[in-house]
């Protein structure tokens, strides 16, 4: 009998959410824990991470670096989907777990409570680890232990009104930028995978209007 894969369990020690999820996205995507050598890599690793955090881009950037032996590529959204838009909304999370992929998700302006994510107005944001989801919630792996467990459930309605008053902003800035900081929402988006995948020549363009 196969023996059960163990999920990863590592507890965040600071501001730094954005590389324990990318290491715990690389060990359930490979099934493949760190070994006692990449363990101290790790604590490297993770050091690199500014005192208020980070971008999760960096994150996935420096870890092929420390751990090549994984062999996980980070790649952007937008090497899945095909269309052209801007926002990241539920049922393109859905679709990329469908195929069977490990998602890290930077989500904004949200709070813990319990083992569940929850809307709140404020400047704090985290990266986690997305996993799946049933007929109401995303499912994730977190590097914040609650009760003894590190799985959180985020409502996928509350996920997709924020989705949506973004999309209503439009093109105006002022709406775009008061949903920015008061939406639940989805900042920043990588899949984890074993093959490297580019982004179409032609939707290149398509993140031009967050540089405004």
């Amino acid at each position: 009998m196969r023996k059960r894969f163990k999920l990863p369990c590592y507890q965040q020690t600071g501001l730094n959410c954005t590389y324990y999820s990318v290491i715990v996205a690389a060990i359930i995507s490979r099934k493949c824990h760190m070994t006692p050598d990449e363990k101290k890599k790790f604590t490297q690793y993770k050091n690199m991470c500014a005192k208020d955090g980070s971008m999760l881009r960096l994150s996935t950037v420096r870890f092929d670096q420390y751990f090549p032996r994984f062999g996980v590529y980070f790649n952007s959204r937008k090497a899945y989907i095909n269309n052209d838009d801007e926002f990241i909304s539920p049922n393109e999370i859905k679709s990329i777990l469908d195929l069977g992929k490990v998602i890290i998700l930077n989500i904004q302006n949200m709070e813990f409570d319990g083992r569940e994510i929850k809307h709140k107005v404020s400047s704090c944001g985290h990266s986690i680890c997305c996993v799946g989801y049933d007929s109401t919630r995303l499912i994730f792996r977190d590097s914040n232990k609650y009760s003894n467990s590190f799985r959180k459930t985020l409502d996928i309605d509350a996920l997709q009104k924020g989705y949506e008053v973004l999309l209503e902003a439009g093109y105006d800035l002022e709406k775009r930028e008061m949903a920015w900081k008061r939406e639940l929402y989805i900042a920043e988006m990588f899949i984890a995978d074993n093959t490297k995948r580019h982004v179409p020549r032609k939707l290149r363009r398509s993140n031009r209007l967050r540089k405004l």
